[in-house]
Parts: C-alpha cells; structure tokens; sequence
C-alpha cells in the first residue's frame, strides 16, 4: 500500500476549513433563495371555435446568477401522436409583462417549437421577487374522439428546472360545453407520471379551477383534462395534409389489375438495377495488406471512418471529438454520466479541416459547451459543417457514389405505386397531382435542411415508404376482416413488400471506392491488423513499435473510428499491470472523469467510447414532444406532461 503522505491530512484540514467558512458564509444563505417559483397561474379561455386564449403568470426569485434579464419559456408546437402521425398547432404571443408592466420579449427556433424570452438583454432585474405574465393564442389543440371532444393541456410543462411551489388552473369555457362535460381529471409528477396531488372544482361563469396540493419538484409538472359531448365545438376544417394523410384508407380493396401493374414494375425495375450494376462494374480490386503501425498520413481518425465506411455515422463524430482532446484543443469531462467539452486552446492549426469546423461552431459563445439537448441546435450546425468539409475533402476523390441511379429507382416506384393505386380505385388527377405535389414540396424542404440529403437516396426511401405503411396499416385498420382475406390483398402487399427489399438492397449497390480510394483503403486494412493484433500476433511483426500509454493516447481516437478500441484496450492490459505493481498511474490530460486517479485502460477506452457516442446521440435527438393521440382519460393512457402545451423554461 503506498504510504501516506502527512500532507495529504493537512491538505484534508484546509479543505475541511474552507467548507465550514463557506456554510457560514453569506454565499451559502445565498443558497436558500435559488430560483424557484412560489406561484403559477394559468388563465385558459376556450372560445366556441375551439381556439385558446392562455395567460400564464408566474412569480419567480430572481437571484441574479441564474436569472438575470429576466425568464424563458419553451412551448412546442410539433407533437408526435400515438398514432404515429405528427400534429402542428399555431402558437402566437400577444404580450408579455414584468411586475405588471410590459415587457420587452424576443423569440427563436428550437427544436420542436419555440422559445421566448421575457425580459430586456440590456437591463438586469434587481435580485428579488418579480412577476412574470405570458399571453398567448393557440389554434388546433383540441382533440376530437368518437365518443367525447377534449382539451387535454399540459400546463406547466416538465421542462422547468425550478421547484413550483403553488400551480392553479382556471379554466373559462363556453356555456355548452360547461353543461355538456363528461369528465374531468389531471396527472401530476415528473413525465409519464400519474399522481394526483391536485383538486378541482367546477365554479359559476362556465369556470373549472385546478389546485396543486403538493409543490412540483424541477422536472415535474401538471397536466389538465376536460371532456365535453360531441357536436358542440366543430372540429378543424379538412386540411390538404389531413386528405393526404387519410387518400389511402379510404380504398375498400386491391384489385388484381393493381397487383399485375405493381408486379411489372416490379420486374422493370430489377432489370434497370441490374443493367447499372452490370454497367457501373465492381469495386477496384483489393492489394496486398501488410501490417502498418500508424495511420495513413495526412488523415484524420474521422475522415479514415468516412472513408472506409463511405458514409457518416455518429462514431465519425465522436473519434473527431477524441481526437482534438488528445491532440490538446479541448478536454472532456464527465460527471454524473454527462459529458462537458472544455476548450483549452485557441489555435485551430493542429486540427483538421473537418474538425476545425466543430470547433468553430461549439465553441462561438464560449470556451465550454455540455452535451445535452438544450444545446441541440448549435450540435446540429456543428455536425453538419463536420459532414460538409469532410464531403468537400473526400468524396471526389475517394469514393464513386452514383446517387442518381437509386435516386431514379425511388421515383419509379413512387410512380407505379401510384399507378397501381389509382387502377384499384379511381381517383381525380387533382389528387394524383396533390400527391406529386406534395412529395416534391417534401424533397424541397428536406434540401434546404441538408444539402446532400436530396440524393440521399436510403433517407428518400425510408420517408416515402414508411409513411406509405402507415396509411396501409390505416387501410387494414378500416376494412372488413373478411375481405382481408383476398387473394388480391396478399398478392398486392407481398409486391409491394418485394418492391422495398430491392431498393433496399441495391441502395448500396451502385456505392464503391475509386482507384485512389481503394489504395488508402488497403492502407487502412494494414493498419487495423495491428490495432487488433493480439500480443501473441504482435511478436510476429517486423519491429513493432515499444506499447506505452503514450502510444495508447495518439492511437486511441483511430481504433474508436474503426471499431477497435476493445481490441485496442487489451493490448495495454500487461503495461496498465505493470503500472499499477509500481504504484504508478497514468493519468490523460485530455479527459476528467469518474475513473481520475485510478485509470484504467483495460476497459476505459471502450466505456467512453460507447457513453461518448450514446451522449452525443441523446443530444442530437430532439426532445421529446408530448403524445396525445389518445384521450388523455384512465382508459386512454393520460399523464403527466402529456397533451398539448407543454414545454418549460429557465433564467437567462
């Protein structure tokens, strides 16, 4: 056991000095008035045309730290329904006020709504008490049932990271509807919850009022329920996107001219698919692989997995952000299963090109960013000026993609589909052309979000037969069981089914590496045989180079960029033990975290690997919407932080 040092217990003393001074310090009563909010009103009028007029005014500590100018609040405005179809409602501010006078406020786009700021960004708020009021008008967030119409709101949302001491709801509806109610409930708790730490009552004026009986810890929130007889608020009027959504289930059946029509296609296509792999030829054959102790000079660990891979994923990222900690641009740290990039240096020559452009954008406001998904838009921007150089700085001269021959593909099929379609059960050209329409407005879009992703032929496919399976599975849903059993229907889907296993399948196809790509490829096989060499393997290579801890760092970035970081981590088992017998531990600059001080090899490099990757996947997934398909009734699976509203907010 190592002995111990008489001025670690001094040091232990210090320290246990200066947490006594500062519990007795004025930061530490400081403490007690962290922001929270004392009280949440919630005003909703609900006119006879279904629309709602929202006042939220809540009364908040501003401490100075955390709250400054004033408070946001974050309101989404894109739901993903459990039916699998997607919902938008309009949302407008009419106003906001500070301590009952108005306010300035500004708003920005995030991920699945918006985002407004109360508050002047040149003015602070004295440290104190204030009231903060929101006014705003929503459009489309009744929910229309069988048996019962709805308003199903989330009322605080499950996104604030304060405390609410106190949350009362009053809900004003018209005289109808209040002698019409059917139900009335609500959920407490932290998302997906089902408490009840609330009452209500229904008052004169067509009023219902909600009372919290319990304060709402950060995360947690509150969620109302009211449910009227139909007929007396008229749903939304027929939308073109509600036509699109609903064209195909109104079919009653397949006929078997669509199946023969589909079936041609079909064959069509396949004989397209193969005359251009025929016509495009196989990939340049593969040289004679050596073992080679560094990486392929002048690449990057990301750019070796673009590469290799002809494509991005997630890792490529992830070894960049490796990468640029070992080489001393940046440092990562971990706590509490989070992930903080820290950059330690401003000069951007030691990095790549590709990498440069994750520094520029994580690092415009400050030296620091958390990966988490309130910083999911400047992620996102990062990643795709990432993709964007190492598509600039690649693809022409490494990899021979010929998008447009699976590009064409989809669009035949999407016509015969359409066909096929129209032959079982006549429609109007209007419809044909909405279709076409809207399909071309849908690629449109998904081109200004992503420049290449217009000829990404994989992602086309998934969006146009993915939606087509969900009004398929619509159809099914309404037709009569018994003329399910059709021999059309299954001759028709099994087509259908085939149709998308070819594009699948030849997706890829028309993909492979040129003359000097297949090169550095070899180069790449040579260099992973001694990345996944055992030690046994190992002494039988021409001298190999010395394995310290030093070489472990430089080399690590490139075995996570090409799935060899387990690999890579046992051949430093012996060195790690060797170590560890002398009572000595290497310990990375580049990364702080949970295994500092005692750092372990052995594992370590697969374990960040795979929570670093999982990390920057958590943050470049939008967050989660509500989900209100269902009644948000027992029986229709309700709770909190479901319906529509929603969202949160925090200081700025």
């Amino acid at each position: 056991m190592k002995k111990f040092d008489k001025n670690n217990l001094l040091t232990i003393f210090k320290n246990f000095i200066l947490i006594c001074l500062f519990f007795i310090s004025p930061i530490s009563f400081a403490q007690n008035n962290y922001p929270t909010i004392e009280s949440y009103l919630c005003n909703i009028n609900l006119d006879q045309n279904g629309d709602l007029n929202i006042t939220e005014t809540e009364k908040v500590y501003v401490d100075g730290n955390v709250i400054k100018h004033g408070i946001f609040r974050d309101f989404p405005t894109d739901y993903e329904l459990l039916t699998g179809t997607n919902k938008h409602i309009d949302f407008t501010v009419l106003n906001t006020a500070i301590d009952n006078s108005p306010s300035e406020f500004h708003m920005q786009d995030i991920n699945n709504g918006k985002r407004i700021y109360i508050g002047n960004p040149a003015n602070l708020l004295p440290i104190g008490w204030h009231t903060f009021t929101f006014n705003y008008a929503v459009k489309n967030a009744l929910g229309f049932f069988p048996d019962h119409d709805e308003l199903y709101w989330n009322v605080t949302g499950n996104g604030w990271p304060f405390a609410i001491q106190q949350t009362t709801v009053n809900i004003t509806v018209p005289p109808a509807v209040a002698n019409a109610i059917t139900g009335i409930t609500g959920y407490t708790g932290s998302y997906g919850a089902k408490g009840k730490a609330f009452n209500y009552s229904q008052l004169p004026n067509n009023e219902i009022q909600f009372n919290t009986t319990a304060s709402l810890n950060p995360g947690e929130g509150l969620s109302i329920v009211i449910g009227w007889k139909k007929g007396i608020i008229a749903p939304p009027a027929f939308s073109m996107s509600d036509f699109l959504l609903n064209l195909l289930p109104t079919l009653r059946h397949y006929e078997y001219t669509a199946s023969f029509v589909l079936g041609a296609g079909l064959l069509i296509l396949l004989i397209y698919f193969l005359k251009c792999w025929h016509q495009f030829g196989s990939a340049p054959r593969k040289g004679i692989i050596i073992p080679e102790y560094e990486p392929p000079t002048g690449f990057s660990p990301a750019a070796l997995r673009y590469i290799s891979d002809m494509g991005y994923d997630q890792k490529v990222f992830v070894s960049a952000l490796v990468n640029m900690a070992i080489n001393g641009y940046l440092i990562i740290k971990e706590e509490n299963k989070e992930y903080t990039l820290t950059r330690v240096k401003a000069d951007t020559s030691i990095l790549s090109a590709p990498e440069v452009a994750i520094a520029d954008h994580l690092f415009i406001n400050s030296n620091g960013i958390k990966l988490s998904q309130e910083n999911y838009s400047i992620f996102n921007d990062a990643i795709t000026a990432f993709k964007k150089e190492l598509r600039d700085e690649f693809d022409a001269q490494y990899i021979q993609e010929n998008k447009s021959v699976p590009v064409k593909g989809l669009i035949f099929s999407n016509l015969i589909i359409l066909l096929s379609l129209w032959l079982s059960h006549p429609f109007s050209f209007s419809h044909i052309m909405a279709i076409l329409v809207a399909m071309v407005v849908f690629v449109s879009i998904i081109a200004q979000i992503d420049e290449e992703a217009w000829l990404s032929y994989f992602f086309a496919l998934f969006a146009n037969f993915f939606g087509l399976f969900i009004v398929m599975d619509l159809f099914i849903a309404r037709i009569n069981p018994v003329t399910l059993l059709s021999p059309s229907h299954y001759y028709y889907y099994g087509l259908l089914l085939t149709l998308v296993l070819v594009n699948t399948f030849f997706n890829t196809k028309f993909k492979k590496t040129t003359i000097k790509g297949r090169q550095l490829m070899d180069h790449i096989a040579g260099f992973k045989m001694f990345l996944a060499a055992t030690e046994k393997e190992r002494i039988k290579f021409i001298n190999p180079p010395e394995m310290t801890t030093q070489l472990f760092d430089k080399l690590l970035p490139f075995a996570i960029a090409l799935d060899l970081d387990a690999n890579w981590s046992k051949q430093f088992a012996t060195v790690l033990a060797n170590a560890t017998q002398t009572g000595q531990y290497h310990q990375p600059v580049w990364y702080v975290g949970p295994s500092y001080g005692h750092f372990n090899y052995a594992n370590f490099s697969t374990n960040l690997s795979k929570s670093l990757n999982a990390a920057v996947s958590s943050t470049m997934t939008p967050a989660n919407t509500s989900s209100s398909g269902f009644s948000g009734f027992s029986g229709g699976g309700g709770f909190s932080g479901g319906g529509f509203g929603g969202g949160g907010g925090g200081g700025w």
